[in-house]
């Protein structure tokens, strides 16, 4: 039996295998010997009964807005989101007309930031 490279899975192959008695073990788990299994119709039927099918299940995506809501519960972005409302509050009393621009920029780059 060939080891793993990566010493992490070596230990994670090594736990794995320690739990269900070694090689042999695992074989007795799997109801298979060094050799394979027997293949017939009736040993087949039987295995995909007891394992159930081999396949791989679905990937589950979550929906953009959750992702969105999510990134919007972030500590960070809640305090830039605090401190664009307070630096747009104090706009009004600036000098320049154009000292709103400050808090519209934060907040696009909190919105673009939360789109990615």
């Amino acid at each position: 039996m060939e080891m793993p490279s990566n010493a992490g899975e070596w230990r994670i192959t090594n736990r794995i295998l320690e739990r269900v008695g070694w090689v042999p073990g695992l074989m007795k788990r799997l109801a298979t010997s060094e050799t394979g299994i027997i293949g017939d119709d009736k040993d087949l039927k039987r295995r995909k009964k007891f394992f159930g099918k081999n396949k791989r299940s679905k990937l589950q995506l979550r929906k953009f807005s959750s992702l969105l809501w999510e990134q919007f519960q972030e500590e960070w972005t809640v305090v830039l989101l605090v401190l664009a409302g307070v630096n747009f509050i104090c706009s009004f009393w600036a000098t320049s007309d154009l000292a709103w621009l400050e808090s519209v920029a934060i907040l696009l780059v909190v919105a673009i930031n939360g789109s990615i």
